[in-house]
């Protein structure tokens, strides 16, 4: 039962972010204005920018009691993967040099959107809110709470940006 849990959420946090979810969201909102504290540079990608080319490199779970390390269990054709926000509000999560199904296409691609402190990714297959912990010119923190089997969980994901 513990490897299904594991996998469900390695799947979770290995691109931002294969949580389901079924939210309201804006892709084509702009929240790139001076007014947003987590885009202060009008979408340039500067220091407070989520603007820019980031890579996961810690990831837990959380579930009552128990706290698993994700990233670790995580392949190293899914730690080389890319997630890039773009200032156009699209998202794009680059597979990297390692692909983990020589199959899958080099990249999947969505639209994102900013509110507040609150992280909506939108792809082909879900939408996913998250909210942002950490964002400055090397950090990107996010967390997301939901169910997995009737119990609450939270994963909080780390990226750095490149």
């Amino acid at each position: 039962m513990k490897k299904i849990l594991l996998a469900a959420l390695l799947a979770a946090s290995a691109g931002v972010l294969s949580c389901n979810g079924n939210y309201d969201a804006d892709p084509n909102t702009n929240n790139s204005s001076t007014n947003n504290p987590l885009n202060t540079n009008n979408g340039g990608g500067g220091n407070n920018s989520i603007i820019g080319k980031w890579k996961a490199n810690a990831g837990i779970l959380i579930i009552g009691t128990d706290t698993t390390d994700v990233y670790a269990a995580m392949d190293d054709c899914e730690k080389d993967n890319i997630s890039s926000f773009n200032s156009d509000h699209t998202y794009v999560v680059d597979e990297g040099t390692l692909k983990c199904t020589p199959e899958d296409p080099t990249a999947f691609n969505g639209t994102w959107s900013l509110s507040g402190n609150n992280l909506t990714v939108i792809t082909p297959s879900n939408t996913q809110k998250w909210e942002i912990l950490q964002l400055d010119n090397t950090t990107l923190k996010i967390t997301y709470t939901g169910s997995i089997n009737g119990s609450s969980a939270t994963v909080i994901q780390t990226y750095t940006r490149q």
